[in-house]
């Protein structure tokens, strides 16, 4: 009985998914694009690349300033569209985030995001983080860069990627064959010695 205990134990490690402790992300890339011309938008940085992050584990990065240099924005009442489209590099993923300009008075406006990032990831996509960004409110004291607002990314793990397991199935089958073969003489012997007494 105990040597099919073990024997199942062994199994049980060799056939159960492997779950990693924690994934770096690195944006390679982004781009924002604005319909309207009187919105400017400066990155303040160009890509980055997270620290180990764990299950439910989160990092904040500044991403891009934006303001107007015009004394009044003339926006529509729905708002003017935006959307920073991200190239992620590792993992290697594509994903875009869109949001609405509006105008609230005299230079003073208003950006708010419509829509977070999900991304999947991993082996056979079971890891997943989000990329999500801040609203801003910019040039409520009048024009100009320096009266405009910083929109930040948070990056955050939500499920970890199951990892592929590091013994190849080759070698799984030869151990597994090992351990039955142990298994066997076990048993063998377990009955010779009943036959004996």
């Amino acid at each position: 009985m105990k040597h099919l205990l073990a024997l199942y134990i062994t199994l049980g490690l060799l056939l159960s998914p492997i779950t990693g402790k924690a994934v770096i992300i690195t944006l390679h890339s982004y781009d924002i694009s604005v319909t309207d011309p009187n919105i400017q938008t400066q990155q303040i940085i160009s890509s980055f690349t997270t620290d180990n992050l764990g299950l439910n584990g989160q990092e904040q990065l500044p991403l891009f300033n934006i303001w107007t240099e015009s004394p009044s924005l003339n926006i529509p009442v729905d708002g003017t569209p935006i959307s920073v489209n991200f190239n992620f590099s590792m993992p290697e993923v594509k994903a875009t985030i869109q949001g609405n300009i509006q105008g609230l008075f005299n230079s003073a406006g208003a950006v708010v995001w419509t829509n977070i990032a999900r991304v999947n990831f991993g082996l056979n996509n079971t890891g997943t983080f989000i990329a999500s960004l801040s609203p801003a409110f910019f040039n409520f004291f009048g024009p100009g860069e320096q009266n405009g607002a910083q929109v930040s990314i948070t990056i955050a793990v939500t499920a970890l990627p199951t990892l592929p397991s590091s013994i190849s199935e080759p070698s799984t089958l030869a151990l597994f064959g090992i351990v039955l073969l142990l298994f066997l003489s076990f048993r063998i012997n377990t009955w010779r010695q009943r036959l004996h007494n």
